[in-house]
């Protein structure tokens, strides 16, 4: 599960309705429901944040969604650093602060690039940057890995909105660097100064969303089309500091790719608690 909020398609209002509380603690505390997987600490948190678990909370267990390491090696581009971008959803994935910070760093370093997968707002879509690439294509997921990830020296989303955040592993699976921001999940993702470098923002959308009203959800939609310098500021610092120190990037790709091979993320320790889980539910 990947927050409290998945009950109700996410609508926290009706969360609030004490009938659907009932409705949902009934159906978990029952002896049917032998365990509770939320996909991070996270959304346990969130969990127990939106719900009362006093019946079950032995029950809940946090399960890592987990990637299998890309088969193929990163591509190396000489006298170029490619940054890489995926985000869907313009706004909420921090589309405008990348750019910026892209701007930014393009006029302190030379032969950069940024390869941005998003949908673009009309306002930006004839921004012009040296080394400024929209993709717009869908590739199949081989191409995908090729082009943003295998070719790519990092990955920057400094997003708002991701209850998780799988692109990180797909980047991590390819033994990139990842940058991100310290919202809801991020922070179990991205180890800060090991595997990538982890972002200040006070524009996580729990902080929004949950136990609110509407008013704070409309604050959240007016706040993160904002730019927001003091994010920029520091994803300017620090995709500075990979394109100053060759080794400390290839240093941070390596724990990346280690990570998802053998550590937390991995399908193997994923198995392996997944395993026990069934087991445990089968002696019930």
């Amino acid at each position: 599960m990947e927050s409290g909020g998945v009950f109700t398609s996410f609508n926290y209002d009706a969360l609030k309705n004490p009938i659907t509380q009932r409705i949902i603690i009934n159906a978990l505390a029952s002896k049917n429901c032998k365990k509770i997987l939320p996909q991070s600490q996270a959304a346990k948190n969130n969990l127990m944040e939106c719900i009362d678990c006093t019946k079950f909370k032995d029950k809940i267990e946090v399960l890592y969604l987990a990637m299998r390491p890309c088969k193929r090696k990163k591509i190396k581009h000489r006298n170029k650093f490619i940054i890489s971008f995926i985000g869907k959803e313009f706004y909420p994935k921090g589309g405008q602060d990348i750019l910026k910070a892209y701007e930014i760093l393009s006029k302190k370093y030379k032969n950069l690039e940024l390869r941005f997968k998003s949908d673009i707002p009309k306002e930006y879509q004839n921004l012009l940057l040296p080394g400024l690439k929209f993709i717009k294509e869908h590739f199949p997921r081989e191409k995908l890995f090729e082009i943003m990830y295998l070719e790519s020296d990092v990955f920057v989303l400094p997003t708002h909105s991701d209850n998780y955040g799988v692109v990180f592993l797909e980047a991590m699976s390819a033994g990139l660097p990842v940058i991100g921001t310290k919202s809801f999940t991020v922070p179990e993702l991205i180890e800060d100064g090991k595997n990538g470098f982890l972002i200040d923002t006070p524009y996580s959308w729990e902080k929004y969303f949950v136990k609110r009203n509407e008013l704070d959800r409309k604050r959240f939609a007016e706040d993160i089309k904002k730019e927001h310098p003091e994010i920029i500021k520091q994803i300017v610092e620090k995709i500075s500091l990979l394109i100053e120190n060759p080794k400390l990037k290839e240093k941070m790709g390596k724990e990346s790719r280690k990570i998802i091979e053998t550590g937390r993320l991995s399908i193997k320790e994923r198995n392996k608690h997944l395993l026990r889980i069934y087991q445990e539910a089968l002696k019930k």
